[in-house]
């Protein structure tokens, strides 16, 4: 047993591991910075703006929501416009967390009372004032809890991202996982 351990965990396939992880951890920190700002204004436009650009949000989240991420990794890999598979992965990640974002922040939005607003315009605060100053913070302040929380729906908080990055394996891309695999695919052959 203990001959097994030393067997796998060498120096090169530590290295190997390791390789895997820093990718893993690229695309986490790509999708993360990307889809917080995407999501924030998609949020806004569903809840804040006139029919058509809502409803054009609305069926952007509701696409990316309810398809599996896998798809789009699958998708970003064949038609993404990159040359870099850390890029396509990524792309996939941001398309399907931003969706995910954007229906947090709107719930953050929708617990905000619209006496906030009046407050603010009696403070003399145009619209986007009152957004940017008041209800984004207060917002933000409301959903920091499920942002980090793996409980919510896309099964990973942030904090937790780049656990879910593991989509690209099935594409032989090398992450964290993929590396993981072909190390224990190889173990098995010895």
């Amino acid at each position: 047993m203990e001959e097994g351990i030393h067997a796998v965990f060498t120096s090169m396939n530590i290295h190997y591991l390791f390789s895997g992880l820093l990718v893993t951890l690229q695309v986490a920190l790509i999708a993360i910075l990307l889809s917080i700002p995407i999501g924030t204004a998609l949020a806004l436009i569903r809840t804040y703006s006139k029919k058509f650009p809502s409803r054009i949000a609305g069926v952007y989240i509701e696409l990316f929501r309810n398809t599996p991420n896998l798809l789009w990794v699958f998708v970003c890999f064949i038609a993404a416009p990159f040359n870099s598979d850390v890029a396509r992965c990524a792309m996939a990640y941001v398309l399907f967390t931003s969706a995910m974002m954007a229906e947090i922040v709107r719930g953050g939005l929708n617990s905000i009372s619209k006496g906030q607003f009046e407050a603010a315009e009696s403070q003399g605060f145009g619209f986007m004032s009152t957004l940017w100053y008041i209800i984004i913070p207060q917002c933000f302040r409301r959903i920091i809890p499920t942002m980090m929380s793996p409980d919510h729906h896309c099964h990973q908080g942030y904090i937790f991202h780049g656990s879910g990055c593991g989509c690209g394996a099935s594409l032989q891309y090398k992450e964290s996982y993929g590396n993981a695999l072909c190390l224990l695919r190889s173990s098995d052959n010895d």
